[in-house]
């Protein structure tokens, strides 16, 4: 959903909720209150821009646990993503449709709260970016590290350790 939408919506709840029928309506309680749980205080009233958000955090999760669906197989067909990797990649010049760009913008952003508490689990290394994906402490290898990536001769591969 458009966050101009998400907000109208938002707006509506509230004015009838504060009784937007006068010129300045009083507002006897902040809509953080508003939105906040009946046990903690608040009318339980979702945040449509919040509920929006956890849903496409949901698909993008999805992703990573469901590699055999149609649906990944087919968003791995449309933007050319490998099939064996975990989370989706963004490369330059790739046109992608706005509803999949929002649901991928989490792991984008620097300080959203998805990607930072996201990290991989190593295991056998077949899914994981050695440079790109957040299997280390710090959110990923190249950003952290720009200019022992820019020396490196190998930029891109799995992390894998060969059984011998």
């Amino acid at each position: 959903m458009p966050v101009t939408v998400a907000n109208f919506i938002n707006n509506r709840i509230t004015s009838f909720i504060w009784g937007n029928r006068t010129a300045k309506p009083i507002h006897w309680i902040k809509r953080s209150q508003l939105c906040k749980p009946i046990e903690y205080g608040g009318l339980g009233i979702d945040d449509l821009s919040t509920k929006n958000r956890a849903l496409l955090n949901k698909w993008l999760w999805r992703y990573g646990l469901e590699p055999s669906s149609l649906w990944r197989k087919v968003i791995d067909a449309k933007y050319n993503y490998d099939p064996n990797l975990l989370l989706p990649r963004r490369e330059k010049g790739r046109k992608e449709s706005w509803l999949w760009r929002k649901i991928m913008q989490p792991m984008f952003e620097p300080g959203n709260p998805f990607s930072q508490h996201t990290k991989l689990a190593l295991g056998d290394g077949k899914h994981i970016e050695f440079w790109e994906d957040p299997w280390t402490e710090v959110p990923s290898l190249r950003s952290s590290f720009p200019r022992i990536y820019a020396l490196a001769l190998k930029k891109v591969g799995k992390f894998v350790i060969s059984e011998q």
